[in-house]
């Protein structure tokens, strides 16, 4: 009897262990910079990192549609996007974009961009607990 229970237990265990590890496999996120992609240009949809050219976008009041290019400071990637920006988007702003790329025009087609907050505020919010510390 003690032997059906270790046996159960263990096989609990490893069952749970397995769900853990698919369900983290499943939600890790990946993406490449602009020169990762451009060197390998994948078929499938990706994710790719980069800042926002400066003077690069190109946006018709009343659309949603964008045209803009991203660099990672080596290369450049041109990307249309049809859909909503955040606030935030402008030249010089960190962005992952996600599509797939278009090999006829050359160019990225993303069907979501992804805003990354400017880094000035992660430094204030630690500034500030800093000083609130010493306070």
């Amino acid at each position: 009897m003690k032997k059906y229970i270790l046996i159960t237990v263990i096989g609990i265990i490893l069952i749970a262990v397995y769900l853990a590890i698919s369900s983290i496999n499943q939600t890790m996120v990946y993406y490449l910079t602009v020169s990762e992609f451009l060197n390998e240009k994948p078929v499938i949809g990706c994710r790719i990192n980069g800042k926002v050219v400066e003077g690069s976008i190109k946006h018709e009041n009343n659309s949603f549609d964008y045209s803009f290019k991203i660099s990672d400071g080596k290369r450049d990637l041109d990307v249309i996007y049809r859909g909503a920006v955040s606030d935030i988007f402008k030249d010089g702003i960190e962005v992952v974009v996600e599509g797939k790329y278009d090999k006829s025009s050359g160019v990225f087609v993303a069907n979501n961009v992804i805003t990354k907050c400017p880094s000035k505020y992660e430094n204030n919010t630690s500034e500030k607990s800093y000083h609130q510390k010493q306070l």
